[in-house]
């Protein structure tokens, strides 16, 4: 490393320290990084307390499978090691500037090693550092594990590259653990890039003219090393998908067409400018800089495009390749519709828009295709050039792939040109910007000329920087946050946590009071779908939440007064039905009459065949009069405290008999300390229905003293067992042996990986 790159990557580290200096000093964000960092903390305080794999957490959504944890695990690794060392929340965000930081240097690599150019590849750091997609997810929403992805992949594309160049078998290994790297950090990250690497691979297998027996040889065994390193692991969560509750409680599609592109438009909206007056749904994310493309990168493409400069080098080459695919995943990010219906779609949207940003979306979207015909080589062009536009303008690209495993639960199609397609974007960007200067004859006006474009790809992009503009979040809110957690974890009553806020940093519950939420905002679609389903129900009528909240274990709601979602008059019809136990200026505690606690007996029930989703009402009927509702197909109907049956959704009393209320439910202690996968209740005070309200999942067990009880689902969504009075109950969560035996062979897997390249690269193989 010579003296000019050497002071070139300490400028960029003291970049990175820099922002993270101010940022540290900011109050919490009201986005997701705090909400990553508690799921962090949550699976590897599990993990260490059982000295093992945790599998299940009763510590958010009333409990859930910790399965897809694995798909954000290097996120999570990061996340926890940082907290540790620096404390919560300049830990995560020192995190969030690592991740930033890694990216650069993966795409310094990534130009160096596809172009050989110190220059382009030192353009493209500038392009990379300064995305405006990546500042929009480091700063603005948080998403710690988009950016952590963001910065993997220009690794993976060094590593296609390298294997292109010399398909052997350290490439392949190095090149399958970057893949696995990828896919670890951010799983949906993983797939929505992999039409990226693939147009990568091809474009540069075509250049190369490397034997195809080679390089089919070489990425066999890479995506064998990527198998056992990253899809091993993810096996249980494709089981666990079934129990997920996933977006089935809302219509799929609707996402899918909110999240999702709609107008080339947004290339050129800085700090969302244009889209003023767009309806709500036109693009979240886009507005503050999500598909913004930059001025200075932006221009200098287009002026490389019309001129034909990138025609006759390899760098030009390149370049022409990654805008190609940039283009290409912009494509694909329009979701359900095709480019042509994404620009009607925002043409119904712009209505109450500047009267000439209609006008303006017909300009940009002519643009992308002329885009297309000068990417393309002179020879040929015409002809290619109109296939290429018509599939670009009027197929659903989208639609093509989104049956395939992984992708058909993508929800934010956008993705795939806000992440993949910006990486690809920066890369273009520099490699432009290097061959534009290069036609600058003079030497002193190339160098004026770069220090003018690093003054203004800098000021460009300042206002999605977090420290240099206000805090989104007041240190009031954080500070009076903490002291009800405080009453929380003192407080006597035992129970979960119910919140209601659309910000994130509520996630913290657990840590800070050692109490469970039982719903979140945050990954919610990971809730299982039995306690989903009876959540949403609770709320059709005032006279179902008090006994959702009581048989949901859940003793205190926790209202952040001053969130916007949060509004007047919510908090005014939960003060008339809860009595508020506590309370500051932006917090607000409310108690709940007779909470039930972890497990309670039901002496009296009602019996359902189960599988009908209308029987969560029928559920939260039964709790209001004391009754369970315990689900058991074709069972008998004469047990003792049987009041009726659901038919169709309804309760209806049994054949000769009058139903009344049961009997009051009795809270039940519990014998030890709750673990993440096992509780104790009893002795039970009498006979019935032992009610654990942990959400039901199949791999639930309960014991008896070495006798094994059968587990049913109670009120549609927890789990239930019949006990005798006296009787004490286990319950443990039990998951598949082959789950350990997927995680350990995995790791195993990158022991081996590690150690064998380590050898062969000390013996210069």
């Amino acid at each position: 490393m010579d003296n000019r790159m050497r002071c070139g990557w300490i400028l960029v580290a003291l970049l990175l320290g820099g922002v993270w200096g101010m940022w540290r000093g900011q109050p919490v964000g009201d986005q997701e990084l705090l909400a990553n960092l508690a799921k962090a903390r949550d699976f590897f305080g599990h993990c260490l307390a059982e000295g093992g794999l945790a599998w299940w957490s009763s510590s958010f959504l009333q409990g859930t499978s910790l399965a897809a944890a694995w798909g954000t695990m290097g996120t999570n690794l990061i996340l926890w090691v940082a907290s540790l060392a620096l404390g919560d929340l300049a830990g995560a965000k020192a995190a969030v500037v690592v991740f930033w930081g890694v990216g650069a240097l993966g795409q310094y690599a990534f130009l160096r090693v596809w172009t050989g150019d110190v220059r382009a590849a030192w353009w493209g750091v500038l392009y990379y550092l300064a995305g405006a997609s990546l500042l929009t997810r480091a700063f603005d929403y948080e998403h710690a594990v988009t950016v952590a992805s963001m910065g993997v992949l220009p690794w993976v594309f060094a590593g296609v590259v390298r294997l292109v160049e010399r398909p052997d078998a350290r490439n392949a290994v190095l090149c399958g653990m970057a893949g696995a790297v990828l896919f670890l950090t951010y799983a949906k990250t993983g797939f929505m890039a992999l039409p990226a690497v693939l147009a990568l691979a091809v474009a540069s297998a075509w250049r190369a003219g490397a034997p195809a027996g080679a390089l089919i040889r070489a990425f066999a065994t890479a995506a064998g090393v990527f198998f056992v390193l990253a899809i091993l692991p993810n096996l249980p969560a494709w089981r666990e998908a079934g129990s997920f509750t996933m977006f089935e409680l809302a219509p799929f599609e609707s996402w899918q067409r909110a999240f999702s592109s709609k107008s080339a438009v947004s290339w050129i909206d800085r700090a969302g400018v244009l889209s003023r007056g767009m309806d709500p749904g036109f693009a979240p994310t886009t507005a503050v800089g999500g598909t913004y493309l930059g001025l200075a990168g932006g221009l200098i493409v287009a002026f490389a495009l019309w001129r034909g400069i990138l025609q006759g080098s390899l760098t030009g080459w390149a370049c022409r390749v990654l805008a190609g695919i940039a283009l290409g995943m912009f494509w694909l990010s329009h979701g359900p519709r095709s480019v042509v219906g994404g620009h009607f779609a925002f043409l119904e949207m712009s209505g109450g828009a500047a009267d000439w940003l209609p006008a303006a979306g017909w300009v940009f979207l002519a643009a992308s295709v002329w885009v297309i015909f000068q990417l393309l080589p002179s020879r040929g062009r015409p002809w290619i050039g109109a296939v290429l536009a018509a599939v670009y303008l009027f197929v659903p690209g989208f639609r093509l792939i989104e049956w395939l495993p992984g992708f058909s639960t993508i929800r934010a199609p956008f993705d795939f040109f806000q992440v993949s397609g910006a990486v690809c974007w920066a890369g273009a960007a520099g490699l432009a910007t290097c061959v534009a200067l290069g036609t600058l004859a003079n030497q002193r006006w190339r160098r004026a000329g770069a220090v003018a474009l690093v003054a203004a790809v800098v000021c460009d992009v300042s206002f999605l920087i977090a420290p240099l503009r206000p805090a989104k979040l007041e240190h009031a809110v954080w500070s009076d946050f903490l002291e009800a957690q405080a009453f929380l974890k003192s407080a006597p009553v035992e129970g979960r946590v119910y919140p209601f806020s659309g910000r994130y940093f509520y996630l913290m519950t657990p840590l800070l009071s050692g109490r469970a939420l039982a719903n979140e905002a945050f990954n919610s679609y990971l809730q299982q779908k039995g306690v989903a389903l009876l959540q949403s129900s609770a709320f059709f009528s005032p006279d179902d939440f008090w006994p959702f909240l009581r048989v949901s274990g859940i003793a205190y709601v926790l209202v952040d007064k001053s969130d916007p979602d949060t509004g007047a008059d919510l908090q005014e019809r939960l003060r008339t039905e809860l009595p508020v136990v506590f309370e500051n200026t932006h917090m607000a505690v409310l108690g709940v009459p007779e909470p039930l606690g972890g497990a309670f007996l039901a002496q009296d029930f009602v019996r359902s065949p189960g599988g009908d989703a209308r029987e969560a009402l029928a559920a939260l009927g039964a709790a209001g009069n004391s009754l369970a509702m315990i689900e058991s197909p074709g069972g008998a109907t004469n047990e003792p405290g049987l009041q009726g049956v659901v038919k169709e959704g309804r309760i209806v009393a049994l054949e000769d008999r009058i139903m009344h209320p049961g009997r009051d439910f009795l809270p039940v202690a519990a014998n030890q300390a709750r673990r993440s996968g096992e509780a104790s209740w009893g002795p039970a005070p009498e006979g019935g229905w032992l009610v654990f309200n942990d959400a039901w999942h199949p791999d639930w067990t309960a014991w008896n003293g070495r006798e094994r009880i059968p587990v049913v689902r109670a009120f549609g969504a927890l789990n239930a067992v019949a006990v005798r009075q006296g009787e004490t109950v286990v319950f443990r969560f039990q998951a598949p042996w082959w789950y350990d035996a997927c995680v350990w062979t995995a790791l195993a897997g990158w022991l081996l990986a590690l150690g064998w390249v380590i050898s062969r690269m000390r013996a210069g193989g």
